[in-house]
């Protein structure tokens, strides 16, 4: 997950690495739970949040200039490679650069099914360190 900014936003034009304090004015478009509004959150660093329950309507209102946020890079790598999206670099950044942890759990005394298996190996696989 990596802060990102659209081209046309103030924040674009800071060459520098940004202070939390320099991102608190700013709106910072957040993903929320649509099930559980008031659950996790991760990340968070602007006094003014606006939250989206769809990844792509933020994307859309992040390309408009109308915040910044936290996106996966495979999402926005194409907008910043033609300058529609701007990387931003925050100070002290308290937010994991690896991503967030995931858990897998089952039940001990019931015994993985075929699916359930494949899966398990599958996910070992793609995010053994």
């Amino acid at each position: 997950m990596r802060p990102v900014v659209g081209a046309g936003h103030p924040l674009a034009t800071v060459r520098q690495p940004v202070s939390t304090h320099e991102l608190e004015p700013h709106v910072q478009l957040v993903l929320s739970d649509p099930v559980d509004p008031a659950g996790q959150n991760y990340g968070l660093a602007s006094a003014r949040l606006w939250r989206f329950a769809d990844l792509n309507r933020r994307y859309d209102f992040v390309l408009a200039g109308f915040g910044w946020c936290r996106m996966p890079e495979h999402l926005f790598a194409d907008a910043l490679g033609d300058g529609r999206l701007v990387e931003l670099v925050i100070q002290d950044d308290t937010a994991p650069r690896d991503g967030l942890t995931i858990f897998a759990a089952h039940a001990r005394d019931r015994v993985l099914g075929p699916g359930a298996t494949h899966l398990l190996s599958a996910l070992r696989k793609r995010f053994a360190a």
